[in-house]
C-alpha cells in the first residue's frame, strides 16, 4: 500500500511541475540552397530527428515540429540534434542556454547527400572557369611575347605566376564553397542571393561594384548595430572574391575584418590563424592568432574551441620541430574534445592520430603505434567515416609499424590506405603525400631503391601541386627524394636536392630551428660523400650550433650532429676533435632508452677507428667489438651488413698490430672471442 501511494504522490508532483512550465515549440528544417540559376531553393521540414534537451529526448514530428516544456522562469539548453546522413549548418547552437520564447526554435540541418551533390556541381563549374581564365592568360601573354612587346625575363616572370595561379585554383574553389556552401538561403533576401549568385558565377567586378557602392567597409563597421550581420556576410564575400584573384595579402585583410565586426568569436580567430599559415607561410601571425583564440575559449568555458586552437598551436609547433612542447599541447586538447564530443567521435579519432605522430617525431615508436592505432579503431568503428579519414588513419598506422620493425604488416596497412585514396580531390589529395611519403620509407627500408624514389617523387609532385614550392610539405618531399639520390650515389643532384629543401625551411622559420639544424647535417653528410672537408666541416659546425642553443646538455637531438661534427673533423684529419664528438655522441645515444640504436652502434665504430690511427688497438678492437654487440640486435635493419664490415675491419687492426708487433696476448684473445661469437660475420674475410 506505501507503494502505491508512494506513485500517487510522485504523479501528482509531476503533473503540478507541469502545469507551471512553458512550452517551447520548435522545428526542424534543411538550409535554404541557391541553386546553379540563381534561383532559391527552400528548406524542407525534417521529420525524425533525435532532440535532447535538457537532459529530455525526442523526436520530430512528420512536419518537422516538435515542443518541450520549460519550467517559468528558467532557461534550456539544446543538448543534442542528430539524424542519419543530416548534420547540423551551425554545430555551435549546441551546449548554449536559451531562454524561453513565443517564437519557434528553429533548427537548420544538411542533407549530407545533397551538400556534396551540389557542391561537386558548384566546384566543377567553378574549375571550368577557372580553367578558362588560365587559357585566356595564357593565350594573352603568349601573344605579347610573339609581338614582342615583353622582355624575355617578364615573359618567364608571367608564365611562372600562370603556373602558380593554376595549382592554387583547386583550393581556391574549395575556399569559396566553404564560406558559400553554409549559407541558409532561407534567410537572405533578393539581393543578398543576386550578389552571391554574381561571385558563384564568375561576374567578380560586377559583385566588388555593388559592395562597395554600399560603402566603404571600414566606415560601415562602425555603424555594426545597424547592419551587422550585412557587413559580415560582405567581409566574407570579399575574402572570396579575393582568394579567386590569387590576392591573398587581401583576402586575409577581410577576414580580420570580419573578426573586428566580433573580437570574442574563437572560430573566427583560428580562421584568421589557419589561413595566414597556408596561404602566406605567416608562422608568428598565426600564432598569434591561435593564443588569443585559445585564452578568448577559457575566458568563454568552450571546452570544443580550446581543444580546436590547442590542435592548432600543436600543428604549429610541431612543423617548427618543437614537437615536445606540441605533445604537451595535445595532451591538453584530447580530454577537452572528448568533453566537448563525447569519448569516441571523428574529431577525437583524428587527436589521437595527431599524438601519434608527435610520439613519432620524438622517437617513442611503441607510444606512436598505440595512439595511431586507436585512432584508425575508432574511425573504423564510426558510422559515416570518410575515405579521406579512413587513409589518414592508415598511413599512419603503417609507419608506426614499420618503425617498430613490422615491415610487411606495416606495408598492407598504407596499401589499403592507398587504396582508400586514389580517388581523393581536391584538397584531401594531402593525405595521399602522406601515403607516398609512407611507402616511400618503406621501400627505401627494403632497399628497394627504385621505388622508394618513385614514392617520394609522387609525394613531391602532390605537395608541388596543392600546396606549391615555399611550403614544409615539399621541404619534406625534396629531403626524402634527396636521401634516396645519395643511397644510389647520385650524390651531386642528391646535394642539390637537399640545398633547395633548406632554403625553403630558412624561408619558412630561420635558421634557428631544428628542421634547419637537421638539413645542415644532411648536407655535411652528403660533403663527406663529395669529398668537401671544408664545406662538411662547415654545415657540421652550424648544425651543431643550432642544436647547442636549442637544447639542454645531454638531450638526444645533440648526438647525430656530434656524431657529423666528428666524421667531418676526421676527414680534415684532426683526430682528437673527431674523438671528442664520437665520445659525445656515444654517451648520449647510450643514455637513451630505445631507438638511437645505429647511432650508437656506428659511434662506437668510429671510436675504434680513430684508436686505429693512435695505434690503441687494444682500445680499437674493444669498440669495435661493441659496436658488433649492438648491430646484431638490429636484425632487419642493415645490421649484418654493418657487422660484416666490421668483422673486416677488426681482421685489418690485427694485421697491422701484428706487423708492427703490437699484436699481445690479451688482443689475440679479443679477436678470438669476437670470431666466435660471429663465426658467419668473419666467414667472408680473407
Amino acid at each position: 500500500m506505501k507503494k502505491n501511494l508512494f506513485v500517487a504522490v510522485l504523479l501528482a508532483f509531476l503533473s503540478t511541475a507541469v502545469m507551471a512550465a512553458n512550452i517551447q515549440k520548435g522545428y526542424v528544417r534543411t538550409k535554404g540552397r541557391l541553386a546553379m540559376d540563381g534561383t532559391t531553393v527552400k528548406g524542407d521540414k525534417v521529420a525524425k530527428v533525435f532532440i535532447k534537451v535538457n537532459n529530455r529526448s525526442m523526436l520530430s514530428n512528420d512536419d518537422g515540429t516538435f515542443t518541450f516544456p520549460i519550467a517559468t522562469g528558467k532557461s534550456y539548453m539544446l543538448q543534442e540534434v542528430s539524424k542519419k546522413k543530416y548534420e547540423l549548418l551551425d554545430p555551435g547552437i549546441l551546449n548554449k542556454e536559451y531562454a524561453y520564447s513565443k517564437n519557434a526554435l528553429v533548427i537548420v540541418m544538411e542533407n549530407l547527400e545533397e551538400r556534396e551533390a551540389e557542391r561537386e556541381a558548384y566546384k566543377n563549374k567553378l574549375i571550368q572557369r577557372y580553367t578558362s581564365q588560365i587559357a585566356a592568360r595564357e593565350k594573352e601573354i603568349e601573344t605579347l611575347k610573339a609581338d614582342k612587346k615583353i622582355k624575355e625575363e617578364e615573359y618567364a616572370a608571367m608564365r611562372d605566376s600562370l603556373k602558380k595561379d593554376k595549382k592554387d585554383n583547386e583550393i581556391i574553389a574549395q575556399k569559396v564553397l566553404d564560406y558559400f556552401m553554409k549559407i541558409d538561403y532561407d534567410e537572405k533576401s533578393g539581393s543578398d542571393r543576386q550578389l552571391d549568385y554574381f561571385i558563384l558565377n564568375g561576374e567578380l567586378d560586377k559583385a566588388d561594384s555593388i559592395i562597395k557602392a554600399k560603402g566603404d567597409i571600414r566606415k560601415r563597421i562602425k555603424d555594426v548595430m545597424r547592419d551587422w550581420q550585412e557587413v559580415v556576410d560582405d567581409c566574407g564575400r570579399e575574402h572570396a572574391i579575393n582568394l579567386q584573384r590569387h590576392d591573398y595579402e587581401t583576402a586575409a585583410y577581410y577576414l580580420k575584418l570580419k573578426l573586428e565586426l566580433n573580437p570574442l568569436n574563437v572560430k573566427w580567430m583560428l580562421d584568421v590563424g589557419e589561413f595566414l599559415f597556408t596561404f602566406l607561410s605567416d608562422y608568428e601571425g598565426a600564432k598569434g592568432y591561435f593564443e588569443k583564440g585559445l585564452k578568448t575559449a577559457v575566458s568563454k568555458g568552450e571546452a570544443y574551441s580550446q581543444a580546436e586552437a590547442l590542435n592548432d598551436l600543436a600543428s604549429l609547433h610541431s612543423l617548427q620541430g618543437e614537437n615536445e612542447e606540441a605533445l604537451k599541447l595535445m595532451e591538453q586538447a584530447l580530454p577537452l574534445m572528448r568533453k566537448a564530443r563525447g569519448e569516441e567521435c571523428a574529431d577525437v579519432a583524428n587527436y589521437y592520430g595527431n599524438i601519434g605522430g608527435i610520439y613519432r617525431l620524438l622517437g617513442n615508436r611503441e607510444k606512436s603505434l598505440e595512439y595511431n592505432q586507436a585512432s584508425l579503431d575508432m574511425y573504423l568503428g564510426l558510422p559515416g567515416t570518410t575515405d579521406t579519414e579512413k587513409t589518414r588513419a592508415y598511413s599512419n598506422v603503417g609507419l608506426a609499424t614499420m618503425e617498430l620493425g613490422n615491415y610487411e604488416e606495416g606495408e598492407a596497412a598504407l596499401l589499403k590506405g592507398l587504396a582508400a585514396g586514389r580517388h581523393l580531390k581536391g584538397k584531401d589529395r594531402g593525405e595521399l603525400f602522406l601515403i607516398y611519403n609512407n611507402l616511400g620509407q618503406y621501400y627505401q627500408v627494403m632497399k628497394q631503391l627504385d621505388k622508394a624514389y618513385c614514392m617520394y617523387d609522387s609525394a613531391r609532385v602532390e605537395a608541388e601541386d596543392l600546396y606549391g614550392q615555399c611550403h614544409p610539405h615539399t621541404a619534406i618531399a625534396m629531403q626524402n627524394t634527396g636521401t634516396i639520390l645519395i643511397a644510389q650515389g647520385n650524390y651531386e643532384k642528391g646535394f642539390d636536392t637537399m640545398l633547395k629543401a633548406t632554403d625553403i625551411y630558412l624561408s619558412l622559420v630561420g635558421e634557428n630551428n631544428s628542421t634547419v639544424m637537421t638539413c645542415y647535417n644532411n648536407l655535411a653528410v652528403i660533403c663527406g660523400y663529395l669529398k668537401r672537408p671544408a664545406d662538411q666541416l662547415a654545415y657540421a659546425q652550424k648544425a651543431t650550433k643550432i642544436a647547442e642553443a636549442l637544447n639542454k646538455s645531454g638531450s638526444i637531438a645533440l648526438a647525430s650532429p656530434y656524431h657529423t661534427l666528428g666524421s667531418a673533423y676526421w676527414k680534415m684529419e684532426e683526430a682528437d676533435s673527431a674523438l671528442a664528438y664520437y665520445e659525445k655522441a656515444e654517451n648520449i645515444t647510450r643514455a637513451a632508452e630505445k631507438g638511437q640504436e645505429e647511432l650508437l652502434a656506428h659511434s662506437l665504430n668510429d671510436i675504434g677507428c680513430v684508436y686505429v690511427k693512435k695505434q690503441e688497438y687494444m682500445k680499437a678492437i674493444e669498440y669495435f667489438g661493441e659496436a658488433m654487440t649492438v648491430f646484431a640486435t638490429m636484425k632487419g635493419r642493415g645490421g649484418e651488413s654493418n657487422m660484416k664490415k666490421i668483422a673486416a675491419t677488426v681482421s685489418n687492426t690485427y694485421d697491422i698490430a701484428a706487423k708492427e708487433k703490437m699484436a699481445k696476448k690479451p688482443l689475440r684473445q679479443k679477436v678470438k672471442e669476437l670470431k666466435a661469437a660471429y663465426p658467419e660475420c668473419f666467414a667472408s674475410v680473407k
